[in-house]
């Protein structure tokens, strides 16, 4: 049994002659650790899915689970609650960051919140080493840092409650090459030393193929190529996928 999973998925936005359908009878499943890429064009579905998957969006039809039970089954608040158990870290981290909050008591307050038991100036300082910045950066504000800086802070609040399955909505797409790399490389190696899951949300299927196992290729709220990353890579099956291929910049090796 899959611990995350999507059964017959649909989201519509709207109603009546205006409605949209923005996922159409989507069906997807994470097991615990393992890498899954959402890639697409912008308006595919997949940032719509992957909202789903945290119970941000409610579907009109069809169920999100979590360990065989209904999303909206987990408790609202302690362990295995649905924000202790996934966590969603967005594309633009000013609109998630409290610009009036430090660095520190934006992920000690997730700690709080969330009934973490730990030490909190403590675990603030070591979140922010595993994500890249000085324990002594927690007295700054966001406005402060850069947006790869950023980007590190919002990846240390969703840490701080030790989630079961991060998914990650297009963090890298405002970034420059570099910064981009460097904060990949950070997913990767917090993916590979958690054990948790993960999520990648992009339009970018190289930044997919570095990260994830496995991937679903959406078009207009379709999932029209799913298998395995390599395989996807090397021999994919839908002419959308072929064009999403030879479309794409690749990283720096």
């Amino acid at each position: 049994m899959s611990e995350l999973a999507a059964t017959g998925l649909s989201v519509r936005y709207g109603s009546g002659r205006r409605a949209h359908m923005a996922l159409c009878d989507v069906t997807v499943a994470l097991n615990r650790g393992e890498s899954l890429g959402l890639a697409g064009e912008s308006g595919s579905g997949k940032s719509t899915l992957g909202k789903a998957l945290v119970g941000l969006l409610d579907p009109y039809a069809g169920e999100v689970s979590w360990a065989g039970k209904p999303l909206s089954a987990l408790p609202r608040r302690g362990p295995g609650s649905r924000s202790r158990t996934l966590q969603l870290v967005f594309q633009d981290p000013n609109s998630s960051l409290n610009q009036r909050m430090t660095v520190g008591a934006t992920i000690a307050e997730a700690l709080v919140v969330n009934q973490i038991e730990a030490d909190v100036p403590v675990e603030v300082a070591r979140l922010l080493e595993v994500v890249g910045l000085d324990p002594r950066d927690a007295g700054r504000y966001p406005y402060q840092f850069s947006g790869g800086q950023r980007q590190r802070i919002a990846l240390a609040r969703a840490l701080a409650v030790r989630p079961e399955v991060m998914i990650c909505d297009e963090i890298t797409s405002s970034l420059d090459v570099s910064v981009q790399a460097q904060i990949l490389n950070l997913l990767r190696d917090i993916h590979r030393e958690t054990g948790m899951g993960l999520i990648v949300i992009s339009h970018n299927l190289d930044v997919v193929h570095y990260l994830c196992r496995t991937v679903c290729v959406l078009r207009n709220g379709e999932i029209v190529e799913h298998g395995q990353t390599e395989q996807v890579f090397t021999d994919p099956r839908d002419e959308y996928t072929r064009e999403l291929l030879a479309a794409v910049p690749r990283l720096p090796s």
